[in-house]
């Protein structure tokens, strides 16, 4: 039995705070990599795509880290991660997570299962 993983407030946030994000980049199993909240996006369009509120991050997110928590030092899941933004398809410097309280309004109003 495992213990889950406690969601935290990403409304309450703040740039320049220390996150750790989880993932497996290219194949990578469970990876760990640190950085800070670089800035709260209240959208974020990129290549003509937009992708709403979304958790800046230097933390580096890679292919394969997309589904991955993004945690902050009270061991909380505050976002997922979900994008890059690099010219090559790979770091530089710019990753992206969905904040926790807009995935949870999404589980709320699709699934029944959680209440915002």
């Amino acid at each position: 039995p495992l213990p889950e993983a406690r969601l935290g407030d990403s409304g309450a946030v703040k740039v320049g705070d220390w996150v750790l994000a989880f993932g497996s980049p290219f194949g990578l199993d469970q990876t760990v990599t640190q950085g800070i909240i670089s800035n709260k996006r209240e959208s974020l369009v990129v290549g003509g795509a937009s992708f709403g509120a979304m958790l800046q991050t230097d933390a580096p997110i890679n292919r394969g880290s997309s589904g991955g928590p993004l945690v902050n030092l009270k061991a909380e899941v505050i976002g997922i991660n979900s994008a890059i933004y690099g010219p090559n398809g790979v770091f530089s410097g710019m990753g992206f997570a969905i904040p926790v309280k807009r995935a949870k309004a999404f589980l709320a109003q699709n699934s029944g299962v959680l209440e915002q």
